[in-house]
């Protein structure tokens, strides 16, 4: 469901799930990346019909966000929020691959975006992580 196509209108569900999304994320992210990267694609998921959500733990790591498809209940795929502080050396990379495997061992990708796309336009990266899942899942 895309509430803006013409003449339509966001709809009373849509808007209270978007505030209850961001009102999550404003809660539970950890750094100002994920928090803009969240709001975005709060409003861009959730016009689509699917879920965000921050802090999603799987086996032993934690993913920033994952997308969700709220009537399977099934992670569709996974987000991460790549910023210099914490993915730039040697360790933290290899710990990335590691996070990335642990996710296609049950058949999820990983969308990757730096910090510096995701402050430049959030949206966009909100957008293509969702042109991303289509594209996956045609």
């Amino acid at each position: 469901m895309n509430c803006f196509d013409k003449g339509r209108y966001l709809t009373r569900d849509l808007l209270d799930a978007t505030a209850k999304s961001l009102e999550t994320i404003e809660n539970l992210c950890e750094s100002p990346i994920e928090r803009q990267f969240g709001i975005a694609a709060a409003v861009i998921f959730e016009e689509a019909g699917l879920r965000i959500v921050p802090q999603y733990k799987l086996s032993r790591y934690r993913y920033d966000f994952a997308i969700v498809h709220p009537g399977l209940d099934r992670v569709l795929m996974l987000v991460e929020c790549d910023g210099k502080a914490f993915h730039s050396t040697p360790e933290q990379r290899e710990n990335d691959r590691q996070k990335d495997a642990a996710a296609a061992e049950i058949g999820v990708f990983v969308a990757r975006y730096t910090g510096k796309e995701i402050t430049i336009d959030p949206r966009y990266c909100a957008e293509n992580a969702l042109g991303r899942l289509r594209k996956a899942w045609r």
